[in-house]
């Protein structure tokens, strides 16, 4: 959110904020550590010969320092990411913190997350203090879910976005609308689905997430396929098989989909589903061929819905598969296509599952 300093206050005002935390960062590493600016507002600290409960400590230590420091504005926080020297290369450890730093961003910022493997997910995230999180409401609509987007802006913004931009993001959902009604219905269910693996995984122990992150996944998972908004209808409502020209065409739907909500502030915490529910566990997925755990958890979990959903469903080019089929389909997949954490999760919630699959198929009947 750097950007929004920079652009309500300028950039001379960016560049004095910058130097405030290069300066509690010098003052809060240990003797002989190496700090760096990295690039735009990212730093970089190299702690020799430290193990990870003292890197933490470090980082936890930075953190408070900067959110009790006095910037000219507004206050300013730190999301941090910890790597260990166990990769193999340096690009590799690189690669690794950045991760961590998007897991510490995307459940709330103002956090530490570290490597680690006693979670499936591979991280774990420091609190600037214990939070507690209360499921969404079973009830929640598809146009409550819908609202969410158009709440967060003054939420997000602290009232900076006008009225005028709430029809904008009405726009936005209503393009799913819009184009094909299957898909808002496929959204819907995709988004229930979802909801009921990551509870599940929360309660395996396999995930951590937030009241932010339950929120996250909630408009994410509406919005995985807004991409396709930019497919044409000749390929989206072909009655068969697409050739090797359209499936390039339709497998950059997650990149423009992606690209469309990172514009948008208060809707860019749905870019890891929708940028990432079409990756594979085994790394064979597109659009940029993630594995195992590099791909966010919260796009693993829309996997397994989007898949589930889409085999249950009838499209142009095939019928709707039985349910236990679909079911048989996705346990198979695990390990392949699926985080075998997530089917896990989806094996466990069964029941609720069909349940919906039963509710929608009546409603269509």
């Amino acid at each position: 959110r750097f950007k929004q300093y920079n652009d309500s206050f300028g950039h001379p005002a960016g560049d004095e904020a910058l130097r405030l935390v290069a300066q509690v960062l010098r003052a809060n590493v240990r003797t002989g550590d190496l700090v760096a600016r990295y690039g735009g507002e990212e730093f970089s600290a190299i702690l020799p010969n430290a193990i990870p409960g003292e890197a933490m400590v470090v980082a936890e230590r930075i953190r408070e320092a900067c959110a009790a420091q006095e910037f000219p504005h507004r206050d300013v926080t730190l999301s941090i990411g910890i790597a260990h020297n166990s990769h193999g290369s340096p690009g590799a450890m690189v690669e690794s913190a950045d991760r961590a730093l998007y897991a510490a961003k995307h459940r709330g910022r103002n956090q530490v997350a570290a490597e680690a493997t006693v979670l499936l997910d591979h991280f774990i995230v420091v609190n600037r203090e214990d939070q507690e999180f209360n499921l969404l409401p079973e009830g929640w609509t598809l146009e409550e879910t819908k609202s969410l987007g158009i709440d967060r802006l003054s939420e997000i913004a602290e009232g900076a976005i006008p009225e005028a931009a709430k029809p904008l993001i009405r726009a936005l959902t209503a393009m799913l609308d819009l184009r094909d009604r299957d898909t808002e219905r496929h959204s819907d269910r995709v988004t229930r689905f979802a909801m009921r693996l990551a509870k599940q995984a929360v309660v395996r122990k396999t995930a951590i997430f937030t009241q932010n992150d339950f929120c996250d996944l909630h408009l994410g998972a509406l919005l995985h396929d807004i991409g396709k908004a930019g497919v044409p209808d000749a390929i989206l409502q072909k009655p068969e098989a697409l050739s090797s020209e359209e499936w390039a065409i339709m497998r950059q739907h997650p990149v423009r989909g992606a690209e469309l909500l990172a514009d948008m502030p208060p809707l860019s915490s749905a870019v890891p589903i929708v940028r990432s529910h079409h990756e594979r566990w085994d790394g064979m997925g597109y659009p940029r061929g993630l594995s195992g755990t590099s791909i966010p958890i919260e796009g693993r979990i829309a996997a397994v819905a989007d898949v589930f959903d889409a085999l249950c469903s009838e499209r142009p080019y095939k019928p709707a598969w039985p349910m236990q089929s679909a079911y048989a389909e996705i346990v198979r997949c695990s390990g392949t296509h699926f985080d075998p954490a997530c089917v896990a999760a989806f094996q466990l919630k069964w029941s609720e599952i069909s349940a919906l699959v039963t509710v929608a198929i009546n409603k269509a009947a």
